[in-house]
């Protein structure tokens, strides 16, 4: 176990102190799921990884195990860790003041889709594309907020968002690119 309290700059400047702890072995950041993996395991792996390596001089990896498969994630550089963490944190506290769109499932879905290369702005097609894993995602927290497919309609104008400008007219896929985006780059299947 290793104690952590580092400062993360957010977009904007504001400095805010950060504290927790993480399950390492070594270098390696380790997390057992007695499930299926699921997007919430990777993404709790990927936030820890990040804070590891904002404090680490080596870059750490992490290994997420479940079920039937795991995988592994390779943390960026300290600084650029330092800055997606701020990202997230920032992501965090938008969605502290207002509902984002940001289903786990239907987000990696989005983000998936598009390192592939489907840029689809035909809101049918990409509702088609993601309707299965939102019927997994979607409860009666979600559908308190959003409706499916209109959820895909929301303009990513709307919010000001912290990162670097996606190019997505909508606001899920945005978030889906800020949120997964780095994520599924560092990720490599076990």
């Amino acid at each position: 176990m290793r104690d952590l309290t580092l400062p993360i700059a957010l977009p904007g400047g504001e400095v805010i102190g950060l504290r927790g702890r993480v399950a390492t072995s070594g270098d390696e950041l380790l997390q057992v799921e007695f499930s299926g993996l699921q997007p919430r395991h990777r993404i709790d792996a990927w936030l820890r990884l990040l804070a590891l390596a904002v404090v680490e001089d080596a870059q750490p990896r992490a290994v997420v195990i479940g079920k039937s498969r795991s995988v592994a994630l390779s943390a960026p550089p300290r600084a650029q860790a330092a800055e997606l963490l701020g990202r997230y944190l920032a992501i965090y506290r938008l969605g502290l003041s207002r509902a984002l769109p940001a289903p786990p499932r239907t987000c990696e879905r989005l983000a998936k889709l598009r390192r592939r290369g489907v840029t689809t702005q035909d809101v049918d097609e990409l509702a088609g594309a993601v309707k299965q894993v939102w019927e997994w995602d979607n409860d009666p927290h979600w559908s308190a907020f959003f409706g499916f497919p209109e959820l895909l309609r929301i303009p990513a104008a709307s919010v000001e968002l912290p990162g670097p400008a996606t190019g997505e007219a909508g606001l899920l896929p945005a978030l889906a690119q800020l949120i997964w985006g780095p994520l599924l780059e560092a990720e490599v299947a076990r």
